[in-house]
């Protein structure tokens, strides 16, 4: 399991996440966030479904998340994530969002992890888009040797 820390409460897999086919999602509904429309959406990562595809050997951290998705900029405002049990293990939510250059970007975000009783805030400073840096230098491998 990817289980240690990467910043804080924040889990490398939180930071670099697996690729999106390795999950199957549900649309369970909508909620106005702070005035947003959302999508609610349910995430399972495919070795909880006992998917005989699943490439990966161990268990993905979370059984599955929850998340609210901003429907006018696909921008994720909050989400709920499940240990292996099913019980509520991490609260996430962006505090800060604005427009840079075009791209909708989280500035300032909070993880909680509600088992510890503890949280992290990130905030994000001088925040630029398209600088040339290779989709490579954010690997999995790369990061956990940073």
């Amino acid at each position: 399991m990817q289980t240690y820390s990467f910043a804080g409460d924040y889990a490398l897999c939180d930071i670099a996440p697996p690729q999106p086919d390795e999950f199957v999602y549900r649309l369970l509904g909508t909620e106005k966030i702070s005035g947003h429309d959302c999508y609610i959406v349910e995430s399972i990562h495919k070795t909880y479904l006992d998917d005989p595809d699943s490439k990966q050997k161990k268990k993905f951290l979370y059984s599955k998340t929850v998340s609210w998705i901003r429907q006018d900029n696909n921008v994720l405002l909050k989400a709920d994530a499940f240990d292996q049990k099913g019980n509520a293990y991490k609260h996430f939510e962006s505090l800060e969002v604005k427009e840079i250059s075009g791209k909708w970007t989280i500035l300032k975000m909070e993880m909680r992890d509600i088992l510890k009783r503890h949280k992290t805030i990130l905030t994000l400073k001088d925040i630029k888009h398209d600088t040339g840096l290779k989709a490579d230098s954010f690997e999995t491998d790369r990061l956990k040797n940073m």
